[in-house]
């Protein structure tokens, strides 16, 4: 169903292909490296935790 798409965000998007790789230009003793792996939001939420409403960052 390709009309479903966006055609800015798309599997087909080079720019969120290569996403994945934003955090090798972080420098070596960035928290990113150095801190403790984190849960992220899908395994907090199968996991029974009250996490907070997801909203726009009003900037």
């Amino acid at each position: 169903q390709p009309s479903l798409g966006e055609p800015y965000i798309s599997t087909g998007s080079l720019y969120l292909c290569l996403e994945a790789f934003l955090p090798l230009g972080l420098p070596a003793d960035a928290p990113f490296w150095k801190d403790a792996p984190a849960d992220w939001t899908a395994r907090k939420v199968w996991a029974g935790q009250d996490l907070p409403n997801d909203h726009a960052v009003d900037i």
